[in-house]
């Protein structure tokens, strides 16, 4: 048996499946709520895959912003698309932004408020904070 098979051996209410860096899984109760096909799934699998790829990317580009900003708009957009896949209506309350690794939002605090959409935006944060705007501010007035 695989490790991939004693997981979901191990895990019958989750869709397991590998990832770069180990497993992550899809609740089969979220799958059967939502009406999701096996093609959806796939999908979203793919997709959350890319998550992952795009916060790897948004790590390591944090020297460059320019290329940094448009990692976090894909990572944006990817999260519409799996907000689609699910059959749930598009909403930026639902991404949760401070889970991406180079982000120093407090993290317990968006917890709290999600998904208010009332998040605590650090200034700090090279990704959302003041940094990050002025850098928005200068791409808009040119």
């Amino acid at each position: 048996m695989t490790t991939l098979e004693k997981m979901q051996a191990d895990n019958p209410w989750m869709v397991v499946y590998k990832t770069k860096s180990g497993f992550a899984g899809i609740p089969k109760a979220m799958i059967a709520r939502q009406k999701v096909n096996e093609e959806q799934v796939l999908q979203i699998i793919k997709l959350q895959k890319k998550r992952n790829s795009l916060c790897v990317k948004i790590e390591a580009a944090m020297s460059d912003p320019p290329i940094c900003d448009a990692l976090l708009e894909k990572w944006t957009e990817n999260e519409y698309k799996l907000q689609d896949l699910w059959g749930f209506d598009r909403d930026s309350r639902y991404h949760k932004f401070w889970e991406i690794p180079s982000c120093q939002c407090p993290k317990m605090d968006n917890d709290d408020a999600y998904p208010t959409g009332y998040y605590t935006i650090s200034g700090a944060c090279k990704l959302h904070g003041r940094h990050h705007m002025i850098r928005v501010v200068q791409t808009i007035t040119g």
